[in-house]
């Protein structure tokens, strides 16, 4: 019998995030909730996916279900989403950007580190299909 793939946040609900969320259904990936600063926007796209909606970044990354966080927010918001994405312990992707300047993206391997996190940040649709195997 095959195991359920692993639940995944995803944090941003614009227009990556909905070719990311297509993705993760495409490659059988289990999208659990969405959340966005705007909550109609993450309301939208929970609605087409079938996923929970967060009202806050701490109960898509608390929820009991996820064990992946796919991060595709304004690029200025990056470092930040992933830094509390990593300090639950979850394994964290993030849509290219990782960070807007040096000094933040220094800070953001700095916690990646300090957390000994799985981290992923390139091409997310592969990266989804390979952590379902």
């Amino acid at each position: 019998m095959r195991s359920q793939p692993a639940g995944i946040a995803l944090i941003g609900a614009g227009r990556m995030a909905r070719v990311h969320a297509k993705t993760i259904g495409a490659v059988g990936g289990r999208l659990v909730i969405v959340f966005d600063v705007v909550e109609s926007a993450a309301a939208s796209l929970a609605i087409d996916t079938g996923a929970l909606v967060a009202h806050n970044i701490e109960e898509a990354l608390h929820h009991p279900d996820v064990a992946t966080v796919l991060v595709v927010t304004s690029s200025n918001t990056h470092v930040d989403c992933i830094i509390q994405a990593v300090e639950t312990g979850k394994v964290v992707m993030c849509e290219k950007p990782l960070a807007p300047n040096l000094s933040d993206a220094r800070r953001c391997v700095d916690a990646l580190v300090s957390e000994q996190a799985m981290f992923f940040s390139r091409s997310i649709g592969g990266s989804i299909q390979g952590m379902q195997r």
